[in-house]
Formats: C-alpha cells, structure tokens, sequence
C-alpha cells in the first residue's frame, strides 16, 4: 500500500512539473477597429519581429539595418511574418503571446509601455514602401502607449478610432 501512495506522489509531482513547463498562451489583450477602413497594426515588442526604426526589438543593428531596406508586403490572408496585424472595419481580434504574457512583452520595454501602430492597410499591403520609409515618413496614422494599469483598466481592450 505504501509504494502505491509514494508512487502516487510521485506522478502527481511529475504532471504537476509538466503542466508548468509546457507552452500556454495568453490572449487576454484585444484590439478594436472601430472605423469603416481597413487597417494594419503592429506592437513592436511582441514576440514575433520586425524591423523599426531603432534596435529596441531583438534584433542585432546589421540585421535590423538590413530589414528596414525591405520592402514590406504582408497578406493579410496569412499574416504569418513579423507581427503585422490586419482588421477589417468594424471588427476586433485577440492577440496572443506564447511562453509568456503580455505583462512580461511591456517588462521588457525601456518605458515599461505597450506601444501600438496602426495604419491604412495599403500601407502594409502594396509593396509600395520600405521599411526605411514607412517609419521615417511616420505612415502610421496613430501611435498609441499604454501601460499595464492602463490596459488593465481598459480590461485589456484597444480601439482603434479614425
């Protein structure tokens, strides 16, 4: 009986370790478009990565440097490079970050602030404009910055108005 109960323990110790080291996800932050248009935004500390105008993204200068000089073409079908996000008017989308939280994505910033640009979806999808230029020429049509008690008291919420 007693090796029934160390035995016991000892999976319930292992699935216990096992739950806590496996990926999760946390989708708790929401985006709005509340306009008629469609756009695309980008948070520039999400896990996924992109080029900006700075090196505050993980990426080295020399490849950051090199990706600011490519022409940005996104799908918005696919979404499925860099962090680029695309919202048809009127619509609204749940933003998730695996391994960890979105609390840890605005940590790891120098202003402890979750930054959030949106644009004109042609932007993004023409393959008119580099990098260089959409960031230089400020192509963005609205920057927001929101820190933690701020999106909590938005209950993790962000709208998008024209």
């Amino acid at each position: 009986m007693k090796l029934n109960k160390t035995y016991f323990y000892y999976c319930l110790i292992l699935i216990t370790l096992t739950i806590y080291s496996c990926d999760f996800s946390d989708n708790k932050l929401q985006v709005w478009n509340n306009s008629k248009d469609s756009i695309a935004f980008i948070i520039p500390t999400e896990p996924n990565y992109f080029p900006t105008s700075n090196t505050d993204n993980g990426l080295s200068k020399s490849e950051n440097d090199s990706l600011l000089k490519t022409v940005a073409k996104y799908d918005p079908a696919s979404e499925s490079f860099g962090g680029v996000h695309f919202l048809a008017g009127n619509s609204n989308k749940h933003l998730m970050t695996f391994n960890t939280t979105w609390e840890g994505v605005i940590e790891r910033t120098h202003k402890k602030k979750l930054e959030i640009y949106f644009f004109p979806a042609y932007i993004l999808t023409s393959g008119n404009y580099t990098w260089n230029e959409i960031w230089d020429k400020n192509m963005y049509t609205q920057k927001n910055e929101f820190s933690e008690d701020e999106l909590k008291k938005l209950d993790w919420n962000i709208y998008y108005r024209k």
